[in-house]
């Protein structure tokens, strides 16, 4: 299964954004179910997931670091280098998850209050609240 539309992704500061370049956005059920279960490649492990609040890393191959973001897309946490078979959750008001290749969030320097900007084609009609 493929995943839907990319989205050109930076996240940071405003004085430090770091482009991520184009990242997959997870839509349907089955894209959000199945999200990076199988990758290899350190960096096909990036997903945007909108409408999200939680995730988890069953069946994952490595670890990964993980965004929170809020509607304003202002990240409310940063998890690094999220373990296998587990559940994360982030906190109240999350609205999209990110999640990146493990030691990412560390080497862009991304951490709470920090903001991801992106854009898909398809934003506004089929996945903002």
């Amino acid at each position: 299964m493929s995943i839907g539309p990319y989205a050109a992704v930076r996240a940071g500061g405003f004085d430090r954004a770091h482009e991520l370049g184009a990242v997959p956005v997870a839509i349907t059920f089955g894209e959000r179910l199945l999200g990076l279960i199988g990758k290899r490649d350190r960096d096909a492990l990036c997903l945007l997931i909108p409408r999200c609040a939680s995730v988890h890393t069953w069946f994952m191959r490595s670890p990964i670091d993980i965004l929170f973001l809020d509607r304003r897309d202002r990240v409310l946490a940063v998890t690094e280098r999220a373990r296998a078979w587990r559940s994360y959750s982030g906190p109240r008001g999350t609205c999209t998850v990110l999640e990146l290749p493990p030691g990412r969030a560390k080497e862009m320097g991304v951490r709470a209050g920090d903001y991801v900007w992106y854009d898909a084609p398809s934003r506004r009609s089929r996945f903002r609240r």
